[in-house]
């Protein structure tokens, strides 16, 4: 079933997915949510892991950007593509072995973030319900750095996230609740640097945020 109503039906072997609602998805739709929800699927059975998760390249490497539902994900990693850094992949991150591989060029966001960061060059989509800013693009994967985990409080902090913290973190994140994933595969993962960045509600310190962030995590 999906979230936005009907359901998919998806063909392993010939790789392809037909989505069954009421109303068809536009094109628009198409590319998010419907491939997200594709992907996520395909992703598993090849053997990749896949994350609720966006993408920010920073220093040659990909950080996945984690964190609840409204800590700000989508608007972040928009703020940073309009501050000249490649943006992989918004809302989906799949990883093959050490490589992130580059989703949609597309990052969805809702009005008032989008007003309030400014953005040029949107696309009204999904019958008025996001403001859509088109990404360059990018190389089909790059080299995989580590995680990046937002937060939303009183100030804006990075410090590393505790070693003890980082598996459930990553299994909370997981697309699917990806059953039977190795504990090998994650445990590699939790050996990658892992920041908790935590920002302010006030939209003025996100230049401040961005500078904590080069300055820290490409160390």
């Amino acid at each position: 079933m999906l979230v936005s109503g009907g359901h998919a039906v998806l063909d392993r072997s010939r790789r392809v997915a037909r989505f069954c609602k009421v109303e068809p998805p536009d094109a628009h739709q198409v590319a998010h949510p419907c491939l997200s929800t594709a992907s996520s699927y395909f992703a598993r059975w090849d053997g990749r892991l896949s994350f609720h998760a966006s993408a920010v390249v920073i220093e040659g490497r990909v950080w996945g950007v984690l964190g609840s539902k409204e800590a700000g994900k989508s608007t972040t990693v928009a703020w940073l593509a309009e501050s000249g850094y490649d943006v992989l992949s918004d809302d989906l991150l799949v990883l093959d072995g050490p490589m992130a591989l580059a989703g949609p060029r597309i990052i969805d966001l809702r009005l008032p973030s989008a007003e309030r960061l400014g953005l040029e060059r949107l696309v009204v989509v999904r019958k008025g319900e996001r403001h859509r800013l088109l990404l360059p693009d990018v190389p089909a994967e790059l080299p995989f750095g580590g995680f990046v985990v937002l937060a939303v409080g009183s100030e804006v902090s990075v410090d590393r996230v505790p070693l003890a913290n980082r598996l459930e973190m990553l299994r909370h994140h997981l697309t699917l609740r990806q059953v039977g994933v190795p504990a090998s595969v994650l445990l590699e993962l939790v050996s990658l640097p892992m920041w908790r960045v935590q920002r302010s509600g006030d939209w003025a310190h996100l230049p401040l945020l961005l500078d904590r962030l080069t300055a820290t995590i490409p160390a």
